[in-house]
């Protein structure tokens, strides 16, 4: 028998088995800030990549994955920003969104205009970060930073952040522990990502959901 498992890459569509129930409460549940935490290789980026492509066409979210993998300054988050933008700029124009002018935005900016011109549209910008571990190194050099990302993050109306990553985004509480405001990952709702259940397992095994 062929192995059924894909290791080294993320899957999604109907190479992606199990996880509905998470997916469920992460895209309908009360929370609009969200952290997902896994180990190395548990299919964390399939499952951002998955729900990207279950909401291409949502009736609210607007999707935007980014992956803040080998990012480590201000400089290279704002950047990774755009470019994300970028690359899928027609989902965005779609609703009225001039993707170029945001180009001399810095990352704050960016994330606002994009949430605004979203939220005049009835639509949710549902923002998927991969790699959050990046954010460690780059609140150390700018906690201001972090403070303000947390802000918009927790923004509520208009922007839903699910962010995924190991448990070494908890050292984002450290910088914060000299706050007059909460430490950042105050107001995100963690979720752990574990193994298969049985079912999704043997369906997995047997590969039923490929033609």
């Amino acid at each position: 028998m062929r192995n059924p498992y894909i290791v080294g890459g993320w899957v999604s569509g109907a190479a992606h088995y199990g996880r509905r129930g998470l997916i469920s409460h992460l895209l309908d549940g009360p929370n609009n800030a969200l952290w997902v935490v896994g180990t190395r290789r548990t299919g964390k980026t399939s499952l951002l990549r998955q729900i990207e492509a279950l909401t291409l066409a949502h009736p609210q979210y607007v999707p935007l994955f980014v992956d803040m993998q080998g990012i480590s300054t201000r400089a290279e988050l704002n950047q990774e920003l755009y470019y994300a933008l970028e690359e899928v700029a027609d989902r965005f124009e779609s609703h009225g969104l001039d993707v170029a002018a945001l180009k001399a935005e810095d990352e704050i900016g960016l994330l606002r205009a994009v949430r605004r011109q979203l939220l005049a549209a009835n639509h949710v910008l549902l923002l998927l970060i991969d790699e959050a571990e990046a954010l460690v190194s780059i609140g150390q050099a700018d906690p201001l930073l972090l403070q303000r990302l947390r802000k918009i993050f927790l923004a509520g109306a208009g922007l839903r952040v699910i962010m995924v990553s190991t448990k070494i985004l908890l050292q984002l509480n450290d910088p914060g522990a000299t706050w007059d405001t909460s430490p950042f990952l105050n107001g995100f709702a963690p979720r752990n990502l574990t193994g298969l259940d049985p079912v999704a397992s043997e369906m997995l095994i047997r590969q039923l959901q490929s033609p």
